[in-house]
């Protein structure tokens, strides 16, 4: 009987010893950040400067991006009128999270954009605010980027009631060329 319990003891001392080095090994390793996106993406954009619009983004370094890009435009006013806004400015993402249980990185930072109209109307406009890049692990080349802040929005042909800007930008980008290793 004392035999049993001693034999009992020991494999369960011995299965206490080894198990957290099982459960270590089986949980897979934080990816590199390095293996996400490249130097240049392109995509389509809902919001930004206009309704629609593609814009084009290169990364400086993997936290900074400078981007420009055409965005369509309709305002209702005296009729209907389109133009084709270029917009552009600047990203900084200040850090970059691994979420294990998501799969994916996001990055949380600031931007500034500006940009002016061309066509039936010129329209011209600054923001600045919180931008986020998410990528899935699944999906190491691709990302989805949201924008959100405000500005000014001013006209060359009319005065604007309000001159307040809400600043949106909903974006999915494919990177295209070399990565970061």
């Amino acid at each position: 009987m004392k035999k049993e319990i001693w034999i009992k003891v020991v494999l369960f001392s011995v299965v206490l010893c080894i198990a957290p080095f099982a459960v270590a090994s089986a949980q897979e390793a934080k990816p590199s950040s390095d293996d996400f996106g490249g130097k240049f993406s392109l995509g389509p954009a809902i919001g930004g400067g206009g309704i629609v619009g593609f814009p084009l983004r290169y990364y400086v370094t993997q936290k900074a991006i400078l981007e420009l890009g055409p965005y369509f435009r309709s305002r209702y006013a005296d009729g209907f009128g389109r133009s084709v806004m270029v917009a552009g400015g600047f990203v900084y993402y200040f850090s970059k999270n691994y979420i294990d249980y998501k799969q994916k990185y996001q990055s949380n930072g600031i931007f500034i954009k500006g940009g002016y109209s061309f066509g039936a109307f010129s329209d011209y406009f600054v923001a600045a605010g919180w931008a986020r890049e998410s990528f899935r692990l699944k999906n190491q080349r691709r990302s989805f980027n949201i924008e959100l802040g405000g500005g000014y929005l001013g006209s060359s042909d009319y005065v604007p009631l309000l001159p307040i800007l809400i600043y949106f930008k909903v974006s999915w980008t494919w990177f295209v060329g070399s990565t970061w290793k």
